[in-house]
């Protein structure tokens, strides 16, 4: 395993445990909520940290300069993804003393994912299909996680900016984005265990409990052919998607509100 796999595994083990972490903000003690909000944003910063190094190590390829996506190698598309996550990281940790900053900090998460996502979809269309770490059927399922994923993050930023300057209409505004996040929702989860799927399929692991799973055929039952898998993809949570700042900041324009933030806008988990 190279350093950079191994980089990209670490970070992923930060985003997922950041992801779960964040999950207490649902408590209603007030100190452990704001303490999980807290840790969850210092796994995020650890898990960017890891991926900003997976992303200087790995291989160089060149852009598809003719292409809207390929404005730089998708390596550095990482690089940039990585800066304004820990931007919009930076912004998050400004909003406890300035509410206002949230606004900035989930528009900058957005970016952050659509810039990934841009780089998700140049690997796609550019790397050759000979190249040994390189599968096409994996390769599309991961960019449409990436693209729901995306959808989500400007979802919440969406929702978040209206709920401010609009406090008037934040329970119709909360209630659409609930049930918007609902179904991008479902469609992240089914994408991402498609992609897990196909993957551990190529590895040659017993996929028997994922057929224990899937008692309603949602996944293709033809098991992909074994291809080598990509070294370079960060299966990554974006904290966008679980956190909490939305509540406060709404929370000070109407005291009789309560809103509670999950990984897609709504009460998923």
């Amino acid at each position: 395993m190279s350093h950079a796999e191994k980089l990209n595994k670490a970070s992923t083990a930060f985003f997922f445990a950041g992801f779960a972490v964040s999950k207490l903000h649902h408590t209603p003690f007030i100190v452990l909520a704001t303490l999980s909000n807290l840790a969850s944003l210092f796994l995020y910063a650890i898990a960017y940290c890891l991926w900003f190094l997976a992303s200087r190590l790995y291989p160089d390829y060149p852009r598809k300069a003719q292409s809207w996506y390929g404005f730089t190698e998708f390596k550095n598309q990482h690089i940039i993804a990585v800066i304004l996550g820990i931007a919009a990281i930076i912004s998050c940790v400004a909003a406890l003393s300035m509410p206002l900053a949230i606004i900035p900090a989930t528009w900058l998460f957005a970016s952050s994912n659509s810039i990934w996502c841009i780089s998700e979809y140049h690997k796609k269309q550019s790397l050759p299909i000979s190249e040994k770490d390189y599968s096409v059927s994996l390769q599309t399922a991961y960019l449409r996680y990436a693209i729901t994923t995306t959808a989500l993050s400007f979802l919440t930023a969406l929702d978040t900016t209206l709920v401010i300057f609009f406090p008037a209409e934040a329970v119709l505004i909360l209630t659409f984005s609930s049930v918007a996040g609902v179904g991008l929702g479902a469609l992240a989860i089914y994408f991402l265990t498609d992609y897990i799927y196909r993957k551990q399929a190529s590895d040659g692991i017993d996929m028997s409990y994922i057929k224990m799973i899937n008692p309603f055929n949602l996944l293709s039952d033809q098991s992909p052919q074994a291809q080598p898998r990509p070294s370079h993809e960060v299966a990554h949570f974006p904290p966008v998607l679980a956190t909490k700042l939305p509540v406060e900041i709404s929370a000070s324009h109407s005291q009789s509100m309560d809103v509670s933030s999950t990984p897609n806008s709504c009460c998923l988990f």
